[in-house]
């Protein structure tokens, strides 16, 4: 289980019950939701533009141009 960068452990995931199947718990540094990934069945993946790639656009429109290639394939 991977946790955004304010979740609350305790209210994401029962650490007792995830550390008993073997599920590991971890943060990443930046926010969103918690996320349930598996080795075989997960893509994730990050961006690191310089701020100038998104100048100009609200942040709706960042996120679309930024994710315009995932969405097409």
């Amino acid at each position: 289980v991977v946790l955004g960068r304010c979740q609350s452990v305790v209210n994401e995931v029962d650490p007792v019950a995830a550390a008993a199947a073997g599920v590991a718990v971890v943060r990443r540094m930046t926010g969103g939701g918690a996320m349930y990934v598996t080795p075989a069945g997960s893509v994730t993946y990050s961006l690191v533009l310089p701020e100038s790639a998104a100048a100009g656009l609200t942040l709706r429109q960042s996120y679309e141009a930024c994710d315009a290639w995932a969405v097409r394939a």
